[in-house]
């Protein structure tokens, strides 16, 4: 069997980020008069400009670090040609105005099921296989995935490409660290979440806390700003000197904070007040999911 070219691969990969961030840049604004879907689009450009930047490193490291890096899925060139069509395709169309937001959606289904896509993910978890960086860069390219979820099941037209879409398989399963001094309230918090995310960690304190992120990814962290040892706000802070710490996954739940307070406009994080319903919770952390 002929020895794939790794090189040649990476090169593809490249060429195809660069082409569907472009295209979702110009549907940004060709589909402007829908708000939700141009924001969609624009968000989505953001997303593969960043996945372009992952490929670069990737592509370093296989070159000067995993030099028997074998791809396992058959890529060839024909099969890569189709998604590069498929995207040349809509973005022609765009210049003849007669793409639809229809046509553009099932664009980006087919994109996201390509075996240009199958590379993506064989490519992160074979290169970033351990550690705080593999975990952080799966969670924002599921991110990616999990934004098209949520906006797809909001359109009852598009419920038929949503069924097919939740069938990729995951590169990556949200975690959320529940951050309390009060047992009662985790346990509860976790009881809930637990239904809906895949896993929900706790600390009981904000010194915990910090171990905790430090040794493994969240993508958010929902903590009570009045705790012994490190209080919410005294984690903030010491999660913001992380590197690319992310201070808006943060959530700070208290009963007397205020939004509006200098001191977590600073800190840069998100507030919910107590009392507060599950569902709310819940929906702050859609937001920073989708964010």
């Amino acid at each position: 069997m002929e020895t794939p070219d790794v090189p040649a691969l990476f090169s593809w990969l490249s060429e195809l980020e660069l082409l569907a961030k472009e295209l979702y840049e110009k549907g940004a604004t060709y589909f402007g008069s829908n708000k939700k879907l141009s924001e969609l689009l624009g968000r989505l450009a953001l997303d593969e400009a960043y996945h372009y930047a992952t490929v670069l490193k990737m592509q370093d490291s296989v070159l000067n670090d995993h030099r028997g890096f074998v791809p396992a899925v058959d890529l060839e060139e024909a099969k890569l040609g189709r998604s590069r069509d498929l995207i040349r395709d809509s973005i022609a169309r765009m210049e003849q105005s007669t793409l639809t937001e229809n046509d553009i959606c099932n664009c980006i289904l087919a994109v996201e099921f390509s075996e240009w896509n199958d590379f993506f993910v064989f490519a992160v978890n074979s290169v970033f296989a351990k550690g705080n960086d593999a975990q952080q860069v799966a969670s924002k390219c599921q991110r990616h995935i999990t934004r098209l979820e949520y906006y797809f099941h909001s359109e009852q037209s598009l419920v038929a490409l949503y069924d097919q879409l939740v069938k990729i398989p995951k590169l990556w399963n949200h975690r959320i660290l529940v951050v309390d001094d009060d047992k009662a309230i985790r346990d509860l918090i976790v009881t809930v979440l637990g239904k809906k995310y895949y896993r929900v960690d706790t600390a009981q304190d904000g010194a915990d806390a910090l171990q905790k992120v430090t040794d493994s990814y969240y993508d958010v962290v929902v903590s009570d700003i009045s705790m012994p040892e490190m209080d919410g706000i005294q984690l903030s802070k010491a999660l913001s000197k992380l590197p690319d710490f992310d201070r808006e996954t943060v959530i700070l739940m208290s009963g007397n904070a205020d939004p509006e307070d200098s001191l977590i406009r600073e800190l840069g994080v998100r507030l919910i007040e107590k009392p507060f319903t599950m569902n709310a919770l819940a929906a702050m952390i859609d937001q920073v999911l989708q964010k």
